[in-house]
């Protein structure tokens, strides 16, 4: 099986808008953001959940906290003890796909993913959320990604389990309205 990576995550990102290539070097510089990222750009990935979140819907706590910039994506990624089993990786890229729905967003992906011959995908909506959502699923990979729309930021976490990244993924997302 295939563990999802923030490598694969930024590309998968990427493929749906336009981003910037998971090859490009990350910025080194950037000041300290807040616990409310709000609607700009000026936030660190990482500020965007914390450590007792992750406890709570997670079951560990990370021990190790890792947030690079490609460009206009920001990535997080959170370890615990254990690296291979306790990992979430969250990704804020921009610019957004324009869409209203989580169906909408849904056939969007799709429809990217089937223009990517390389890595077999799926997306279905998840609703509920109060923004458009979306299971992203790659085939072989243990793990699903949840990708929320928020204004211009598509925001995509990668867990262990489906419901810890879709809570995971709409608390990082709450704090970027």
């Amino acid at each position: 099986m295939i563990r999802p990576t923030g490598s694969l995550l930024i590309a998968l990102l990427a493929i749906a808008c336009g981003g910037d290539s998971p090859d490009a070097k990350p910025d080194s510089g950037g000041s300290s953001a807040s616990a409310s990222a709000g609607k700009g750009d000026d936030f660190e990935a990482c500020a965007l959940l914390t450590a007792e979140e992750i406890q709570s819907a997670a079951g560990w706590a990370p021990d190790t906290t890792d947030g690079k910039t490609y460009g206009s994506t920001k990535v997080c990624s959170y370890t615990g003890p254990d690296a291979m089993k306790q990992s979430v990786v969250l990704v804020v890229a921009r610019p957004a796909p324009k869409v209203a729905t989580s169906a909408e967003l849904s056939t969007r992906r799709n429809e990217a993913f089937a223009r990517e011959k390389s890595i077999k995908m799926a997306s279905t909506p998840i609703e509920g959320l109060g923004m458009p959502a979306v299971r992203t699923e790659v085939e072989g990979a243990a793990t699903p990604t949840v990708e929320i729309v928020v204004g211009r930021h598509l925001v995509g976490l990668t867990a262990g389990d489906f419901e810890v990244a879709k809570t995971l993924a709409a608390k990082a997302a709450s704090r970027l309205q």
